[in-house]
């Protein structure tokens, strides 16, 4: 296990199951984000908080199983593990329907996640499912507002029915260096912030008042964008094969994206990336493959791309 040393990634949030009509997925998007990165050969730590049920034992071996250190998941008495029921129409698009008061709503930091900012990870993830409620939401952004200025923040908005505080998505872009999100949540956050021109314009705008350094926008099927200040760079998924689900693709796009930054990367190559694994999630069932095979052709992929 490749728990010491510097630390590529720091995720926080959420770890839960997604309980699908006829199986269940460990899921959450930082736990996928997670997961994918220490599965491509990152140093990636992961804090969750987890109920003392059975749901959560199961999760805490699984997490062990993969390499993450058990200390930085917290174990709450009183509160459940959280669970999602996923819904899926005809085209595999997911519904999700989040339960309420969930051990995760409870993260906290302290020492030991002052002391994980203290080796200045060289990006943090954070999204905004966990601070669906206020104490959540004023822990979360103490926890980022103490974090090196050379660790760069990757916030995934996470707009859900009945998750998401204006409140909390304000705080989270002030923090945000990167920000990632979809076209129908660049739609919501465009309503929630009262922007009255065209797409481009917010854009712009989001630059501006949050200071940020780079959005990746995603448009499902349609591809996906980065945009840094003055430039943009559009691509399509490349043809995989049949599509099992859309659930957790997302979070694969977020990987890569931080995958290649880290890296350093030149953004068409980081988009490329994003693009093909996300599509290569798509054609398994939930969000996180159950064989290496997808990090095994992404790393293959990496290498052959290395020398170009």
């Amino acid at each position: 296990m490749n728990m010491q040393g510097k630390i590529d990634m720091l995720a926080v949030g959420e770890v839960l199951w997604d309980v699908f009509p006829e199986y269940r997925r460990l899921g959450g998007a930082p736990f996928n984000f997670a997961l994918h990165l220490r599965r491509l050969g990152l140093n990636c730590r992961f804090i969750s908080r987890v109920g003392r049920d059975a749901a959560g034992a199961e999760i805490l071996q699984r997490l062990h199983a993969e390499g993450f250190d058990p200390a930085d998941v917290q174990v709450d008495e009183d509160r459940h593990t959280g669970v999602v029921q996923v819904d899926l129409d005809a085209r595999g698009a997911p519904t999700f329907t989040i339960l309420e008061d969930a051990a995760f709503d409870r993260i906290r930091f302290g020492a030991a996640g002052e002391a994980l900012l203290a080796g200045v990870p060289e990006i943090i993830y954070f999204g905004t499912l966990i601070q669906r409620t206020r104490p959540a939401t004023a822990e979360i952004q103490a926890f980022l507002a103490k974090r090196n200025k050379a660790s760069r923040t990757l916030c995934d908005i996470n707009l859900r029915p009945r998750c998401t505080r204006r409140e909390a998505v304000i705080a989270s872009l002030e923090q945000a260096d990167i920000l990632k999100l979809n076209e129908e949540e660049f739609t919501a956050l465009k309503v929630m912030l009262g922007h009255g021109g065209n797409d481009d314009s917010f854009l712009t705008a989001l630059f501006r008042d949050f200071h940020l350094e780079l959005i990746a926008l995603t448009r499902g099927a349609a591809g996906a964008e980065i945009i840094v200040t003055g430039q943009r760079w559009r691509g399509t998924p490349p043809v995989v094969g049949e599509i099992a689900d859309t659930v957790g693709a997302g979070d694969a796009f977020s990987a890569m994206l931080a995958f290649g930054l880290i890296r350093s990367w030149d953004t068409p190559r980081i988009l490329a990336a994003a693009l093909a694994f996300s599509a290569r999630i798509c054609t398994i069932r939930g969000a996180v493959p159950a064989d290496r095979d997808p990090y095994d052709e992404m790393k293959a992929w990496i290498e052959e791309t290395t020398n170009e």
